[in-house]
């Protein structure tokens, strides 16, 4: 019986460690209320004279493969997304700044369409237009491949865990009671 245990768990890992990228879609939400400020870009070329100090989140994310993935916001205030290939610095909003939007989704919600690497690190910053707005939001990710955000772990490193795990209850359950024997003199 212990044995197909771990069969059953060799096989759950080669198949997640195996399979294909395929599309995936998260979604994150969030509130920007009493978060940090920067002045957002306008375009990916100048800073914005109305967007000055713009309460925002980020999220660092790659992706498994490259194509065309969709960020699409949503919020009760007017938002903003920028899209950054690597590292964001709130000081320098202008640096690795690759997209921006403002309205192109439902209303004043931004939806962001871009071309993405595989295997390179982004960072997409959600944001209020203006100075005076921040609050709940919510915020879409899609495209082709797997999308990875920071901080949480990868089918792949999901595998390896309960590989892990396995071995060491399977080590525990082969391990021999030590018998004390105690004696007096």
């Amino acid at each position: 019986m212990m044995k197909s245990t771990y069969a059953a768990v060799a096989l759950a890992a080669t198949t997640i460690l195996s399979a294909p990228a395929t599309a995936d879609t998260i979604a994150v939400s969030g509130d920007t209320t009493g978060s940090p400020t920067y002045n957002r870009p306008v375009s990916t070329t100048s800073l914005s004279g109305v967007g000055t100090a713009v309460a925002y989140d980020t999220y660092t994310f790659n992706v498994s493969a490259a194509g065309s993935y969709a960020f699409a916001a949503v919020s009760d205030f007017d938002n903003f997304l920028a899209l950054y290939q690597g590292t964001f610095d709130p000081t320098s909003a202008l640096t690795n700044l690759v997209a921006v939007d403002d309205d192109s989704g439902v209303g004043n919600n931004a939806l962001l369409t871009n071309a993405l690497l595989g295997g390179t690190s982004y960072t997409i910053v959600f944001s209020s237009f203006s100075n005076a707005d921040a609050g709940i939001y919510g915020l879409g990710i899609s495209g082709p491949g797997a999308i990875n955000l920071a901080g949480v772990p990868e089918p792949a490193a999901w595998a390896l865990m309960i590989l892990g795990f396995g071995a060491v209850a399977g080590a525990m359950r082969r391990r021999q009671a030590v018998k004390a024997t105690v004696r007096f003199a």
